[in-house]
């Protein structure tokens, strides 16, 4: 009892009475939203029969991003309606906010690329938005103020100069590739300036735009880069694969696989064991039921680069390459919406071994 009036009267002073319930049911529903759809989609990945799957009515698959839009456009709209920042109406339209911003920053890699990257390398752009954005509610949480504007007392000129002086050291920081320096010195700006006055990451836009190459700073940003920079981002990796869940090691969704066999072949990097067994028969089953490219018997799903067909081999492997090209350009063409490839494609994939 007394534990449960100590918890109670902590809430009440740290929580309710600076004003900050809202930014808690926000940062805790959109924690929680981001945990449970993340499970969600790991369960649907290993395919468990009884957890209830994607949603697809009349066959198109919705992605939770546009539940998430609407639970955004309900919270945010209800909750300016709502005019007292310390009801229970505030705490629920916050937490709709919440629930929609986790379901719709899962999905961030796909709004960004325009693509379906939700399980490939590029999805991990969604989980790092995700921490980003809970280490920004939590530091808020915490009553740290962005770039220690904290009173609101401050005159023009003051603010000006706080804002140019944060401002610029954040912006660097983020050229230099150092994001959590910059997330940081938002609200805390000595990380800020540690982080602008150090070494660029050789792969930032501020060093490939102000290190020479072949130059002493980019050397050693290479040598910082593999003692700290690597470890650091294995760590991170590991963390978000823990979280998350592991992204493909190829990237071997069938509709992938249609598009890129036929633009890749040419140049021999398609091999019989480019992609896993699986991925190969879910393409071929994926194919045969859009009603086009299913390999007929003794044909085979990826072409290899020679023809034995020449008198010499260097004669040999140009023939094939200026032979596949144009098909494989025009088979990629028509399969870069959907799964269903051209007839071509069945004429191509009908050539035997």
């Amino acid at each position: 009892m007394r534990y449960n009036c100590a918890v109670t009267g902590w809430f009440q002073h740290v929580i309710v009475d600076p004003g900050k319930l809202r930014l808690f049911c926000f940062l805790v529903s959109f924690i929680v939203a981001f945990l449970f759809i993340r499970f969600s989609v790991r369960m649907i990945r290993a395919e468990v029969k009884w957890w209830p799957g994607n949603v697809t009515p009349g066959g198109t698959h919705v992605h939770h991003m546009v539940f998430g839009l609407v639970f955004m456009c309900i919270g945010s709209v209800t909750g300016l309606a709502v005019q007292n920042p310390r009801s229970v109406w505030a705490a629920v339209t916050a937490s709709v906010l919440g629930v929609g911003a986790g379901l719709v920053l899962d999905e961030f890699a796909l709004v960004l690329h325009l693509e379906d990257v939700y399980w490939s390398e590029q999805g991990r752009l969604s989980v790092q938005v995700v921490f980003i954005a809970i280490a920004a509610s939590g530091l808020a949480l915490l009553g740290l103020s962005p770039f220690g504007l904290a009173t609101g007392d401050e005159t023009p000129l003051s603010l000006a100069l706080i804002l140019l002086f944060n401002l610029t050291f954040t912006i660097v920081c983020m050229l230099k590739g150092k994001v959590w320096f910059g997330l940081l010195g938002i609200y805390i700006t000595v990380f800020a300036l540690v982080g602008a006055i150090r070494l660029a990451r050789p792969d930032s836009v501020w060093a490939r735009s102000r290190y020479r190459e072949g130059s002493k700073k980019l050397a050693k940003a290479a040598v910082r880069e593999r003692r700290y920079g690597r470890p650091a981002t294995a760590v991170m990796a590991w963390i978000e694969d823990m979280v998350a869940g592991r992204p493909d090691k190829h990237d071997e969704r069938p509709e992938l696989l249609c598009r890129r066999r036929w633009a890749v072949q040419a140049s021999g990097q398609w091999g019989p064991r480019y992609g896993s067994g699986l991925a190969r028969a879910q393409a071929s089953s994926a194919f045969a039921r859009a009603g086009a490219c299913a390999p007929p018997a003794g044909s085979f799903l990826f072409r290899t680069k020679t023809r034995t067909r020449s008198r010499s081999p260097a004669k040999s492997a140009t023939f094939s390459v200026t032979t596949a090209l144009p098909r494989a350009r025009a088979v990629a063409a028509t399969c870069a919406s959907s799964v269903a490839c051209s007839p071509m494609s069945r004429t191509w994939t009908a050539s035997r071994r």
